[in-house]
């Protein structure tokens, strides 16, 4: 939630066993049942990262849920469902009294959707003050966590994490956990997680939660990490340090659920600019007139000291650069363990997909990788990141040239002549074409996700290119030609390739 990778580099830091290597191996010469037994090993390898991280951090309290609180819950989520179907204009849950008020954040899904329904979408909640309700640290568990963060720092010397996705020249990082034997938080693992953030996040998330058939009856909520963040700008505006940001790169975090906790306050002055940069709210500066209310800032803050902002791991985002002052923020990442412990463990679909990704960006083989992304987008259909490394992957290949097919590797092919040969532009084509295909539903799933955009114009530059080169070569055989012929580009995007210099 704008700190922290939240388990970028999950899968190096938990202990592998040696077969794991395999997994990298080619796959091209495998029969199909040996095609069939690497993939189930890849999935049995995601799933145990998945039971390692879900239950390493024993200082923190496991969800706990009574058969009254499950009929409660089943009961909310039908109500949710109802309100995703049916929208009402309040921005507020509307459920029990246990769980803390909060209000959705919305931005808009499509800038060429022509309803108030095809519009909006909702991105991330907020906690609100509402009746008996505050914030969900009070000050005196804010000044705690602060004291013990502060002083971890000054006795370790250290203000990284095991995480990676920080500039440690302006943050300064630790681990919940370690401050639980510093300190007196520890006291906070039962109250704030069973009392108020794991309800919060079943009524807000419930859906998400209970995807690929896991049940309220069947999982627990749990940290599988919680991270203490400091972003200084004081330190990123000073001297020769001015090209450092205090903030985070824009990623996606690890588990499902991320709830960022605000330890200081950017309305008291402590600090300028800092915040949760959302890419999915990128276009609220373009908001059609009828959206009521209107989409929000993309950058959003917790609504004060001890409030909450959550969002889905899935959520690309970002920390906000902090420009002056020092911000603070606690951060949990949420996953699901399975109920009753011990039971055969499957990983949710979100996080099945994350790992996935993260393996086929490892895998050189182009076969390897791609089955790896098949697997994600089969957890995770709407992924639009999976859709973008598939189209990249297969975007590569066609470039240079493919003498195999879609499952193979293979160069550029040349005749006698040194014309290309029609069999290898074929292929060429087969994979521009895939590649297309995927980077539209990426653009479908990541419409503000700058890196689909530019490879999809170099991927349409390529099939424009090919189908020149065809044109011109007399020796093309009626195939090559049927093959390219066969590709069509939208109305729209011809549009957008009029406007582009390089097809002029």
């Amino acid at each position: 939630g704008g700190g922290g990778g939240g388990g970028e580099q999950i899968t190096q830091n938990l202990d592998e066993d040696e077969p794991t290597n395999s997994l990298f191996s080619p796959i091209d010469e495998a029969d199909s049942s040996e095609k069939e037994d690497w993939k189930n090993n890849l999935v049995k390898w995601v799933d145990d990262i998945h039971r390692q991280s879900s239950t390493k951090c024993h200082c923190y309290a496991i969800e706990e849920i009574n058969q009254q609180q499950r009929q409660r819950q089943e009961k909310e989520e039908e109500q949710k469902q109802q309100d995703r179907d049916f929208p009402s204009p309040s921005r507020t849950n509307k459920y029990h009294d246990a769980v803390p008020p909060f209000e959705w954040v919305e931005g808009i899904s499509s800038l060429d959707a022509k309803s108030e329904k095809d519009t909006t979408k909702k991105i991330a909640i907020r906690t609100i003050n509402e009746k008996d309700h505050g914030p969900l640290l009070d000050i005196s568990s804010v000044n705690s966590i602060r004291h013990a963060a502060q002083k971890f720092w000054d006795i370790t010397n250290t203000t990284s994490s095991r995480f990676t996705l920080q500039f440690d020249q302006t943050n300064s990082e630790c681990h919940l956990e370690d401050l639980i034997v510093l300190d007196e938080t520890g006291q906070l693992k039962s109250t704030l997680l069973q009392n108020k953030i794991y309800p919060l996040v079943r009524a807000a998330f419930g859906k998400e939660l209970n995807a690929g058939g896991a049940t309220t009856a069947g999982t627990r909520l749990c940290v599988y990490d919680s991270l203490v963040i400091r972003y200084d700008g004081n330190k990123a505006s000073a001297g020769d340090q001015q090209y450092y940001s205090a903030s985070q790169p824009l990623h996606r975090d690890g588990g499902i659920v991320s709830v960022n906790i605000a330890l200081n306050s950017f309305e008291d002055g402590d600090f300028e600019g800092g915040g949760t940069f959302f890419e999915g709210l990128l276009a609220s500066s373009h908001s059609p007139a009828h959206l009521n209310p209107p989409p929000h800032h993309p950058i959003i803050r917790p609504l004060g000291v001890g409030h909450a902002l959550a969002h889905l791991s899935t959520e690309r985002h970002a920390g906000a650069p902090t420009r002056s002052g020092i911000r603070e923020i606690l951060v949990f990442f949420l996953t699901l363990r399975p109920y009753p412990y011990g039971v055969p463990q499957r990983a949710p679909p979100i996080e099945r997909a994350f790992h996935l990704k993260l393996a086929a960006k490892e895998m050189v083989q182009l076969s390897s990788a791609l089955t790896c992304l098949d697997l994600a987008l089969n957890e995770s259909p709407m992924d639009g990141e999976a859709h973008f490394w598939k189209g990249f992957r297969l975007l590569q290949q066609g470039g240079k040239g493919g003498g195999r097919g879609v499952e193979g590797e293979g160069k550029n092919k040349k005749n006698d002549n040194n014309e290309e040969n029609p069999t290898t532009s074929n292929h060429n084509c087969n994979y521009i074409h895939k590649s297309i295909h995927h980077l539209q539903k990426a653009q479908e799933c990541s419409p503000f996700d700058a890196r689909i955009h530019c490879f999809a114009g170099i991927a349409y530059k390529q099939m424009v290119d090919l189908k020149y080169k065809d044109s011109k070569s007399s020796s093309s055989s009626s195939s090559s030609s049927s093959s390219s012929s066969s590709f069509e580009i939208s109305h729209a995007d011809r549009m957008i390739l009029q406007k582009c210099p390089i097809f002029a």
